[in-house]
């Protein structure tokens, strides 16, 4: 069961997912994953604990646009980057990069890689399933309803 810190990740991942969309979130990550990241205000962001400013790293990483989404949406305050490594593995290999390769990208091992990809199967699997589910339960509830007649039936 994840921990609530996992939930937040989470959470804040599906936001900034939402917010940049999936190119700029996976450069975001890519930079800044794990990282507590300060958004001052409009044009002074800057990582916690780093005296310089940080508005040309993200600005490189990610570009002006989103930065400026992130400026806005986070502007006095921080966040933690969440590491998102479902999301950059998926990513990775909708890319053609191989399981090694996504393990070093990811700073994980290979079998770890491997395991992510199963779980990750399996959860598909069962949201399908239980998407298949609830159709053929609506499909059986639209059965057992009685028929109407057309206007001109009577």
């Amino acid at each position: 069961m994840p921990s609530s810190s996992q939930d937040d990740d989470a959470s804040v991942a599906q936001h900034l997912l939402k917010l940049l969309g999936e190119q700029d979130f996976l450069r975001f990550l890519e930079n800044f994953a794990g990282c507590r990241v300060y958004f001052r205000s409009r044009g002074s962001i800057h990582e916690m604990g780093e005296m310089h400013q940080r508005t040309d790293r993200l600005v490189d990483a990610i570009g002006r646009e989103a930065a400026e989404k992130l400026e806005a949406e986070f502007g006095s305050d921080y966040i933690r980057a969440p590491l998102a490594r479902e999301f950059r593995a998926a990513c990775y290999r909708k890319q053609g990069l191989t399981n090694p390769k996504i393990a070093v990208r990811l700073g994980m091992t290979e079998t770890g890689i491997d395991k992510m990809f199963r779980r990750m199967k399996q959860r598909n699997l069962a949201k399908l399933r239980a998407a298949t589910n609830d159709n053929r339960k609506n499909r059986l509830a639209d059965d057992d309803r009685p028929k109407r007649r057309a206007a001109g039936d009577e």
